[in-house]
């Protein structure tokens, strides 16, 4: 027998490991038993198949057939069977291991935004098997999320990795875009889902060039530009969808990016004073201030006064104000007022459905189907559920709930691991004596020594010591172990040397 076979002692001692060899050795023969039975029904199939080659083949070709049909047949089976059982045996070390990590990382973060660490737990490893994302993912991304934007972030998983799994991009890369959803346009983080799903209508209203995720993509990159402007991360959407109609990515991207850098980088001075004169108030003022960012932005109301003022004036003098970008001052000129339009159409359909009124619903924008939370009335996602109903989607839950179920045997180990710590607590190195002898000890004296110096102890804790002993056997000391009780071999052979010298003795 190997010498890394171990077996816990407790206070029954040697009877006890010796009943653990007993029970080793009957299992050893039941699988040989197993073996022997499928031995024969190998040996009843493979006469099938050769009574068969017999009849129907010549010789030769007979006795090759009932090899390969064995051998397929037997490969087969394995695999079957294998892919049947591909949930893999649980490494209990490892899992203690896995779960300690999981556990440290969640706590951390708990602690940082004041939250409960077993709570948390539980919501990133049930989000987790709603979307197919590991627990372990969404602690870590969670807490980047929270350092980056100051909050509590675990709400916005669930909606961070749908958007990842739907749109082919990580998780990581999401919670980049709600980090500048939340510090730049105001976006509360538990809502950037809410903003995600608008903008992904917004395109779908629009046909924008690239979809959604070009859409959401040039939003973060002009998100420094319309921080300036009211209306956050909902007005940016819609002007980037309405201005970059019928354009490339590219060009819709660098059209908005120029009409309100335009006015971002205007002089507030002269702003300030166009404004007055067109609204005729002398102490109006075209800037607000953000209340969720702090940021002074320029009114919706002066952005669609300086459009009606902008009309009138020669176009040269528009073309200068706008870089001399062609592209941006025709579109400015020509398309600026919809986003307006469109913003207040949006705001009348929502308002309608709020109070009941009779509209119907399979007319409705995609912008107010996606806000409104409508899919499950079957309006809005026509995709028919997302990366979630695919086979693809359902195997990656699959593998968060075997993992969860991990997580939960490592949660029990490692419980008892830090219970038998806290038995030595202040006294490490009685419990290093403890693992040193039980790693070095091939005989039982050793093990009873060093527990019954434990029991005698004058630092022990109060009450019965109930940790194993793991003991590492060698062949010699399980054959003694395993022996009958009696005489012990060392004895005997003690008294029949005694034996011997006495008769000897007496035949002098």
């Amino acid at each position: 027998m190997a010498d890394d076979v171990r077996i816990g002692l407790y206070a029954t001692g040697g009877d006890k490991a010796a009943a653990d060899v007993n029970k080793v050795n009957s299992a050893v023969q039941n699988l040989a038993n197993s073996a022997q039975k499928s031995s024969g029904a190998t040996e009843q199939l493979g006469g099938a198949v050769a009574d068969f080659a017999k009849r129907a083949l010549p010789a030769a070709t007979a006795a090759a057939v009932v090899v390969d049909v064995l051998g397929a047949g037997l490969k087969i089976a394995k695999e079957w069977s294998d892919a049947g059982r591909d949930m893999r045996p649980i490494n209990f070390g490892k899992a203690a291991d896995d779960f300690k990590a999981y556990d440290d990382r969640v706590t951390r973060f708990s602690v940082s935004v004041g939250a409960n660490a077993e709570q948390m737990r539980a919501k990133f490893e049930r989000v987790g098997a709603q979307v197919g994302v590991m627990p372990q993912k969404l602690a870590e991304t969670a807490a980047g999320l929270s350092r980056m934007t100051g909050t509590d972030a675990s709400d916005a998983m669930k909606d961070l990795a749908t958007e990842a799994n739907d749109s082919n991009r990580s998780i990581e890369e999401l919670a980049e875009l709600g980090a500048t959803l939340h510090n730049q346009l105001g976006v509360p983080i538990g809502k950037v889902g809410e903003e995600l799903r608008r903008a992904r209508g917004y395109a779908e209203d629009f046909g924008h060039a690239g979809g959604h995720v070009a859409l959401e993509d040039s939003l973060q990159r002009l998100s420094s530009l319309f921080a300036k402007v009211q209306g956050g991360a909902q007005y940016a959407g819609l002007a980037l969808a309405v201005l970059g109609q019928g354009k490339s990515k590219e060009v819709a991207e660098r059209t908005a990016g120029t009409i309100f850098g335009a006015f971002g980088g205007a002089d507030p001075l002269l702003v300030t004073r166009k404004y007055r004169e067109l609204s005729k108030d002398k102490l109006a003022s075209p800037f607000q201030i953000d209340e969720a960012t702090g940021q002074a932005q320029l009114k919706q109301d002066a952005l669609e006064r300086f459009h009606e003022y902008f009309r009138g004036k020669p176009y040269g003098s528009v073309l200068r104000f706008f870089g001399n970008d062609v592209v941006a001052t025709e579109t400015f000129l020509r398309d600026f007022q919809r986003v307006g339009q469109q913003k207040r159409s949006y705001a009348e359909q929502r308002r309608a459905l709020e109070e009941g009124g009779a509209i119907k619903l399979d007319e409705l924008k995609g912008e107010t189907r996606d806000a409104l939370n409508l899919n499950e009335f079957g309006i809005g996602d026509k995709k028919g559920g997302g990366f979630g109903v695919t086979a693809a989607g359902r195997r990656a839950r699959t593998e968060v709930e075997k993992n969860n179920v991990q997580l939960g045997v490592g949660e029990n180990r490692q419980e008892a691991r830090d219970a038998n710590d806290a038995m030595y607590e202040g006294r490490r190195g009685v419990q290093a004596a403890i693992i040193k002898a039980g790693a070095e000890s091939k005989v039982l004296g050793v093990a009873r020594t060093v527990g019954e110096e434990l029991q005698s102890a004058s630092q022990r804790p109060q009450g019965p010591i109930l940790t194993p002993i793991p003991v590492k056997l060698d062949e010699a000391t399980i054959q003694r172990i395993a022996a009958p009780k009696g005489v012990s071999p060392a004895a005997q052979a003690v008294e029949n040397n005694r034996a011997a010298a006495q008769g000897a003795a007496n035949y002098r």
